[in-house]
């Protein structure tokens, strides 16, 4: 059947794989994972992590950036870049070194809020800081008793990662077994939590 459908079973299935395993590598680098007797810690728990900060309330009393302006999503992204820089002594410049703007999945698109003069709040992110990246998970939707988060952070500091996953194996084939009517695969892969190396490096905030 799956020859006369032009259907690779083998290419399909290992395919299958593959995107199963990254899922838990994924759901494990952010939530960590407890066995009960060791605690593997992730991107949004591990206990290094600075206590989140609620952005401020915007002309509509409202935090969330789905209700702000331009102006006030911008200064809510200024507030946390200068938190940065407090925060490491003045060792991370955001104009200068390359920064990691991680923002939920239904917020990131707030990031086209336009000004009266018709910019939008990612080209001044791109002017004003030209080394940060932007990046949007949907872990982050809610990740905060229900309300919306945002990370923000370096990605180096003094030549070390300040966020680090370490995965030792992405996919590894652990073998092949033939029967008389086809074969088996099995793969594997190495989880890995998140550390947080440099807890000087990283902003949260909540209520995006």
């Amino acid at each position: 059947r799956a020859s006369e459908l032009k259907i690779n079973i083998a290419s399909e299935k290992r395919e299958a794989a593959t995107k199963s395993l990254a899922i838990e590598l994924n759901r494990i680098g952010f939530y960590g994972y407890n066995n009960g007797e060791n605690r593997t810690y992730g991107f949004l728990n591990d206990p290094e992590l600075p206590a989140y900060v609620t952005v401020a309330t915007g002309a509509s009393s409202s935090t969330n950036w789905a209700d702000k302006t331009f102006i006030e999503i911008t200064n809510d992204i200024r507030t946390a870049f200068a938190q940065l820089r407090s925060k490491s002594g003045n060792l991370i410049n955001p104009a200068v070194d390359a920064t990691t703007l991680a923002l939920p999945s239904d917020v990131v698109e707030y990031l086209t809020t336009v000004s009266e003069f018709g910019n939008s709040v990612m080209n001044w992110l791109k002017e004003t800081y030209p080394n940060c990246r932007v990046v949007s998970a949907v872990e982050l939707n809610g990740a905060n008793g229900g309300a919306n988060v945002m990370y923000l952070f370096a990605d180096k500091l003094e030549g070390q990662n300040v966020i680090s996953q370490n995965v030792a194996s992405v996919f590894r084939m652990l073998g092949v077994e033939k029967t008389m009517k086809g074969y088996s695969e099995s793969y594997s892969n190495a989880t890995s939590g998140v550390i947080v190396n440099i807890p000087a490096g990283v902003v949260r905030y909540t209520g995006v």
